[in-house]
């Protein structure tokens, strides 16, 4: 029960900078498609980006890559973000996500981990960690 919400929590962290990200700069992030409402776009790129983060937290470890210390793990989350973002981004067709450059996923991907790490934070106050 614990992990779903934590689960929902951060889906809801990554969904909502996504979506302000196209209300606030619709010239660089756009949200819908003739195939996806922009509300569905943000949602499942929400959960594809916190898919991605729960992926990334099993496999790093495995790859031998090591996120000790706060703001190595912030740098390192910051990377795999922006990545996800980019290749979210870069199935606009599916996700109904796009973005007009590499460098907004950059800035989001930073936006997104800041969110996330506030989660976090929560998470620690009420002891669900």
């Amino acid at each position: 029960m614990k992990s779903t919400l934590r689960f929902a929590m951060v889906w809801l962290a990554n969904l909502l900078p996504i979506y302000f990200a196209s209300a606030y700069y619709p010239m660089n992030y756009t949200l819908g498609n003739a195939s996806i409402s922009p509300f569905k776009a943000a949602l499942f790129s929400g959960f594809l980006l916190t898919l991605a983060g729960r992926i990334a937290k099993d496999v790093l470890p495995k790859w031998g890559i090591k996120t000790n210390g706060r703001y190595k793990k912030f740098a390192v989350y910051w990377l795999v973000n922006s990545a996800a973002i980019w290749l979210i981004a870069r199935f606009a067709f599916v996700t109904g996500f796009g973005i007009s450059a590499y460098t907004w996923a950059i800035v989001l991907g930073f936006v997104a981990t800041l969110a996330q790490w506030l989660i976090r934070q929560i998470f620690k106050k009420l002891k669900m960690i």
